[in-house]
């Protein structure tokens, strides 16, 4: 009973006060004050409820946390009770047993998947997931991919690396045209985003969103060719849709132009010094370009001095190409011969400071493989 009346008479003593807390007038200040009161002895909402209900008021538990919610938020009304942070634990499923079985299962270069690892333990995806997190301190990374290398290949990296190395060192690199063809990918969605703006209105968000092209599952291809030197950058050219790179195309779309125009402009009078680079592309060792280079007095790399499917060591593939599709990236085209034209761009537009560190390091990046003793070595 003294309960009781102490909790009337300060419902009564406290309902002016209430009606300064600016609440949806959904209750009577009375009310509140006597919310407020229940409050303040620390009655839970459903015991709140159940006194209001037997005072006749009929007030939600919903209302009783805002009320309280509310009356906690002015400052020296009342004493706020500060929730203590809970303290995660360790689940019991993350024993010793179990993680020590997870960390011999991904110690493996080729490890399970987390889903398997979890039904070979007994636990969840996401306990296993903490487990090499939190507990192993690990992180999931992508494998370097490589090529295919059969033994004859790695020996005779092995057996040319040292060798090459001395053809292409800094102070030889200067008289060096490198060059080799990739191919652009035409997809018919570069610029465009997966998403757009509305307004919040019902009206503009029942219009009719904008239409994005999907990606071909077998997008056109146009090849290129570009080469580069101590000096500069040849001009970019393309081989003409449906055309199959044999050694007649390759001299005459780009064999013939790239050292009988670009190489005089970039060297003048010392162009008989520099030594042309191809891969072992079968348009680039085949008979009738070897006869072309001699009958034009060019020097050349031979296909018994290059490494054999060794695109990691070649300029154009370590640097250039990879270089310019994303450059390609950022630019919007609609049509091939949009994308043509970006590229051109693009490619004139490379520092010559890239050209000469990506020649630079050339020689070392051959050594590393000789130290490998002709096997793949990341770069």
């Amino acid at each position: 009973m003294a309960i009781e009346s102490a909790c009337i008479s300060l419902s009564a003593s406290l309902a002016d006060l209430c009606s300064e807390w600016k609440m949806p007038l959904l209750i009577s200040n009375l009310v509140k004050g006597r919310i407020f009161a229940l409050g303040q002895l620390k009655w839970s909402r459903f015991m709140i409820q159940k006194q209001l209900r037997a005072e006749n008021f009929f007030v939600s538990t919903g209302t009783i946390s805002n009320v309280l919610r509310n009356v906690q938020g002015l400052a020296n009304v009342c004493e706020c009770r500060e929730r203590k942070p809970r303290k995660r634990t360790s689940a019991t499923v993350r024993t010793s047993k179990v993680i020590k079985i997870v960390k011999q299962m991904t110690e493996s270069d080729n490890p399970k998947s987390q889903r398997v690892i979890g039904l070979c333990t007994g636990v969840s995806q996401p306990v296993v997931s903490r487990i090499i997190s939190e507990d192993l301190g690990r992180i999931r990374k992508k494998k370097v991919k490589q090529r295919y290398l059969t033994d004859a290949m790695i020996e005779k990296r092995r057996f040319r690396a040292e060798a090459f190395a001395e053809l292409v060192t800094p102070d030889k690199a200067e008289y060096i045209l490198t060059l080799d063809e990739a191919m652009l990918q035409f997809d018919h969605t570069n610029g465009q985003t997966e998403f757009f703006y509305t307004e919040k209105e019902i009206s503009e968000r029942l219009r009719e969103a904008p239409l994005k092209s999907s990606a071909p599952q077998f997008p056109q291809q146009v090849m290129f060719v570009c080469g580069f030197t101590w000096r500069g950058q040849t001009r970019f050219y393309h081989i003409p849709l449906n055309s199959k790179m044999t050694a007649e195309v390759f001299i005459r779309e780009v064999l013939s132009p790239i050292m009988l125009v670009d190489l005089p402009k970039l060297y003048g009078k010392e162009a008989h010094k520099v030594v042309l680079h191809m891969d072992s592309a079968t348009s680039h060792t085949a008979q009738l370009t070897i006869q072309w280079l001699k009958a034009h007095g060019f020097q050349y790399i031979t296909k018994d001095q290059w490494l054999p499917n060794s695109p990691e060591i070649s300029p154009m593939d370590f640097f250039a190409n990879g270089y310019l599709k994303s450059k390609l990236v950022t630019r919007r085209y609609t049509t091939i011969d949009g994308m043509l034209r970006c590229a051109k761009q693009e490619w004139m537009d490379i520092p010559l400071e890239m050209f000469r560190n990506a020649l630079s390091s050339w020689s070392d990046r051959v050594k590393k493989i000789f130290k490998a003793k002709g096997h793949y070595v990341p770069q």
